[in-house]
């Protein structure tokens, strides 16, 4: 029975990384409060968007986005982040994928 919860809790809550290339970033933008504004898609149309992790070491941010199979809890593959302010020392931000070596870069200034 616990391994069945969390199998359901996983595959329609919590969600599973994915790869840097199967999500379509359509705007990335510097905001006037240093925060970073981020939207885009999944090119996959089953998985939902149900989350994210980001980490700032130096000068970069990554971002690791969390899909779900689609649900009424998660609609859809889009999604519209906005990383809260002082960020103001991040110069690049970078998709990455459950592995470090899946990494894209998506926006630098």
């Amino acid at each position: 029975m616990v391994v069945s919860i969390y199998g359901f809790f996983s595959l329609f809550i919590q969600g599973k990384l994915v790869h840097p290339d199967s999500v379509v970033i359509e705007q990335v933008k510097g905001e006037s409060d240093n925060s970073l504004y981020i939207k885009g898609d999944i090119m996959s149309s089953s998985l939902g968007f149900s989350g994210y992790n980001c980490m700032v070491e130096k000068n970069s941010l990554y971002l690791q986005l969390r899909y779900s199979l689609v649900s009424s809890i998660h609609p859809t593959g889009n999604f519209e982040i906005k990383i809260p302010e002082g960020l103001d020392d991040v110069t690049k931000m970078y998709l990455v994928g459950t592995d470090r070596r899946d990494i894209k870069l998506i926006w630098s200034r």
